[in-house]
């Protein structure tokens, strides 16, 4: 979807609005001169929240692709924590339906591992996970 498709962005207010669609002034879908897909959008902006920290309560806009198994693995290909509970309390597993570095659509596997600094959560470093997992 473009930038735009939902009505004119000049308009502060309903009336404001209707006058100018009316008189030709609201610019037409795509006419900012770049598009914006929203699917990516919410792949990024999910990719953003999660690598900022840990957190035990995702919000509800956050749709979450979890996996236990691939979370798993991950955790025993990459890290070496001396528990099973501390690895999953300092790490965070999802899937995208974008590459949030390449912006290319194909699924795209993410494993987060967090640091503790003064009580929160801090990304250390993520990990592209191999396709071959399930």
């Amino acid at each position: 979807d473009d930038i735009g498709s939902g009505g004119c962005l000049l308009a502060h207010n309903r009336q404001q609005k209707h006058q100018r669609k009316a008189q030709g002034d609201c610019p037409e879908p795509n006419s900012f001169g770049f598009a914006v897909n929203k699917e990516l959008l919410q792949n990024l902006v999910k990719f953003d929240f999660i690598i900022s920290e840990k957190t035990s309560n995702l919000p509800t806009w956050y749709n979450r692709n979890y996996n236990k198994e691939n979370h798993k693995e991950a955790l025993i290909k990459f890290c070496n924590f001396e528990s099973t509970r501390l690895a999953y309390s300092h790490s965070e597993y999802d899937e995208f339906d974008f590459n949030p570095i390449t912006f290319e659509k194909e699924k795209t596997k993410v494993l987060f591992v967090y640091d503790s600094v003064k009580g929160k959560t801090h990304t250390k470093q993520f990990y592209f996970l191999d396709k071959n997992l399930s």
